[in-house]
């Protein structure tokens, strides 16, 4: 769908403008690259319905079938600017309202999707601000054993100046409805509290602008190991100040949903979930060499940007793109 689609951002708190009034002109990956070989299938799409619009996201597969991505990208929200301590997200959509997808662009093919069985919000809160964060279980044994999948990094939690690949899905105004991006040697900004101005909680941290940008939310920040350290919560439009929520404060929860979800698909639980030193990740690509550093992603298209306490002027926004619900019809009629 092109920029002149109806487009709306599916969560925007108190916006009042129209659809179309915010719409950006799409620039495509940020010096990224398009996954077309499929070195970063790890990274996975993912498309929601809610209510009349369908919102497309990004996530990251961590075992063959439980992705981690952003809250907002599954729950219901009221919508519009972000301010910390004041921007509640709701519950999970029902999970036959979400579907995950391997695929480097995301089509409108039913075949090339993975039905989810449940989704889990991370405890502890509700609020944008250090909360944007949950888990799908796939259907069945997802993917399969032979998925490539990135282990969350548990043990360490990023630092300052740690270099990370951005990998995500984005609208390229082209036509294409999401593409998988990547981008290599993104810098980690500040971490948590050490950020100052910009308003990241404890658990959160910011990457360098230009990595990750509008439609890259739940995208991945895979470490030289290719082991996720990060999924995309907000940002300034179109591709600044990006805040991601880190692995580490939710590890007690990640090693129960890992267990969990492995019982559920019938297979050995992840070396991350046990405790065990986490595996290089597995890469479907045997001449592909691990993740070495960032994310690339395109621009999104949306209309309402969000508020925060970092510059007066600046708007935070959730990045995820709605689309209308003409798709969510076919894909219905397909038996999706």
């Amino acid at each position: 769908m092109t920029a002149r689609g109806v487009w709306a951002l599916a969560l925007c708190v108190g916006c009042g403008a129209s659809p179309e009034a915010g719409v950006l002109q799409a620039r495509g990956a940020v010096n990224g690259e398009v996954d077309s070989a499929g070195q970063y299938r790890m990274v996975v799409g993912l498309v929601t319905k809610k209510g009349q619009y369908l919102s497309r996201c990004s996530g990251t597969l961590v075992s063959q079938n439980l992705v981690l991505t952003a809250r907002h990208c599954v729950a219901d929200s009221p919508g519009g600017f972000v301010t910390c301590g004041q921007a509640p997200l709701g519950q999970a959509v029902p999970p036959e309202d979400a579907l995950v997808t391997q695929n480097h662009v995301q089509t409108d093919e039913p075949a090339d999707y993975a039905k989810v069985s449940r989704i889990e919000l991370a405890p502890g809160g509700d609020d944008t601000c250090g909360y944007d964060f949950a888990a799908l279980v796939l259907a069945g044994d997802g993917f399969g054993a032979g998925a490539p999948t990135a282990a969350p990094r548990l043990e360490a939690p990023v630092i300052a100046g740690e270099q990370v690949t951005a990998v995500g899905y984005g609208n390229t105004g082209s036509g294409s409805i999401g593409t998988r991006r990547f981008k290599l040697g993104v810098p980690v900004s500040c971490v948590g509290t050490a950020c100052g101005s910009i308003p990241a909680a404890e658990s959160e941290w910011v990457s360098a602008d230009d990595a990750f940008c509008q439609n890259d939310s739940g995208a991945a920040a895979l470490d030289a190991d290719g082991r996720l350290v990060g999924t995309v919560s907000r940002g300034i439009n179109p591709c600044t100040t990006p805040v991601l929520s880190g692995m580490v404060a939710r590890k007690d929860w990640l090693q129960q949903l890992g267990k969990q979800a492995a019982v559920e698909g019938g297979y050995s639980p992840p070396a991350w979930a046990t405790g065990a030193e986490p595996p290089p990740p597995v890469d479907a690509g045997a001449d592909s060499a691990p993740p070495t550093a960032h994310l690339s992603a395109s621009d999104d298209e949306g209309g309402c940007r969000a508020s925060g306490r970092r510059a007066r002027g600046n708007r935070w926004a959730i990045w995820v793109v709605a689309i209308s619900f003409l798709a969510s019809v076919r894909r219905r009629r397909n038996g999706l």
